[in-house]
């Protein structure tokens, strides 16, 4: 089967272990900071490879160094690059991660070439793929509203599936956004929200509640990534939940990436969607584990 993985490649930094940031004017000793590969479909695509999974990554970097390591970590990984474009005279997208065992992981992103990411940048053979993802919907503000619902009903039109991962929205979900994100919902075969997306596009704190209207609303399946939670499955039939094995101190940083590679992985294989769940969520914690492991070592 041909995937296509479409959305924001750029560069992470990631510092552990950070509590609260200096005060103005000081600097503050930090652990441990990691360079990788960032944006959602980079880290997905970076994933897949790792699974062994062919597929076709879309996206494009900025014109500069920057976009030069962030090839060669993903041509280190084992990332088919071919398809990356280039914006002429754009920086490359970098995002600061800082996290901490005490507290919720908080990102600063310069968007730099991502702002330049729009319709014509997906080529349309990119929509004819057995299953899209279409993630880092809020990182490429080029791509909102029509025109991802252009790709969408194109995937649709070839017979494709449709997976979806807008990500956080970084002006606090206004209520024309949350509407526009309803009014795709119907064209998603897979939609993908972590615990707080969920949260407010379903319009409720409890997660089988918010799960099951959003499934209503689209008519698709609803995999909702729940962090130690594990996850849950809304579609047809019973509600599925996987608990997550707990891993002390976890690196998460990319673990809903990891976490959709796992579940496209398990599609493609056909698994029934309660060992396909499973799969997910193992691959996502392998992932937080790992990343804790590479950083301690550092």
């Amino acid at each position: 089967m041909r995937i296509s993985v479409i959305g924001n490649v750029g560069l992470d930094v990631v510092v552990s272990h950070v509590d609260s940031l200096a005060p103005p004017g000081t600097e503050k000793l930090v652990e441990n900071a990691t360079i990788r590969v960032g944006g959602s479909a980079g880290n997905t695509s970076m994933k897949l490879a790792a699974l062994g999974v062919e597929h076709e990554l879309h996206a494009s970097l900025g014109d500069d160094a920057t976009a030069a390591a962030v090839r060669v970590l993903l041509e280190d990984g084992g990332v088919d690059c071919s398809r990356l474009i280039t914006t002429p005279g754009a920086p490359t997208a970098v995002t600061v991660a800082t996290q901490s065992p005490r507290r919720d992981r908080s990102f600063l992103t310069a968007e730099g070439h991502l702002a330049f990411y729009d319709r014509a940048c997906v080529p349309d053979d990119a929509l004819d793929a057995d299953f899209v993802l279409l993630t880092g919907y809020f990182t490429t503000p080029a791509l909102h509203g029509d025109p991802t619902e252009d790709m969408l009903r194109r995937v649709r039109a070839h017979g494709g599936r449709t997976c979806f991962d807008p990500g956080s929205d970084p002006e606090g979900w206004q209520p024309a956004t949350v509407a526009t994100l309803h009014s795709l919902l119907p064209l998603v075969d897979v939609f993908l929200p972590n615990a707080q997306e969920l949260s407010v596009l379903g319009g409720s704190d409890d997660p089988r509640t918010a799960a099951t209207a959003l499934h209503e609303r689209s008519g698709g399946r609803v995999v909702a990534k729940l962090g130690p939670e594990g996850c849950l499955v809304a579609g047809p039939g019973p509600v599925v939940a996987c608990r997550a094995r707990p891993v002390p101190n976890p690196d998460t940083t990319g673990a809903g990436d990891a976490f959709n590679a796992g579940l496209l992985y398990g599609l493609v294989h056909r698994m029934p969607w309660p060992q396909a769940a499973r799969t997910a969520t193992d691959v996502a914690t392998d992932a937080v584990a790992r990343h804790r492991r590479a950083a301690e070592r550092e």
